[in-house]
């Protein structure tokens, strides 16, 4: 397994996450912070790909602000 290949299953393993009262928390925080944006550029996504998974996750409103941060 490479290095992307394992920043890919931190995301993936991220989404599950969410479904999971024990782990939600936890999978919010990697979301909003620099662990998803660390992982997502290790895995090769780029920014509207990371707009696109992160406007699943908490809307479109979100999406943009991290867009915009991003900057």
């Amino acid at each position: 397994m490479g290095i992307e290949s394992l920043a890919e299953a931190i995301i993936l393993q991220s989404f599950e996450d969410l479904l999971s009262h024990d782990y939600e928390y936890e999978s919010k925080e990697f979301f909003n912070g620099e662990g998803f944006k660390l992982c997502a550029e290790i895995a090769g996504i780029d920014s509207i790909k990371k707009c696109k998974l992160l406007d699943i996750l908490g809307g479109e409103k979100h999406a943009k602000s991290v867009k915009l941060h991003e900057a």
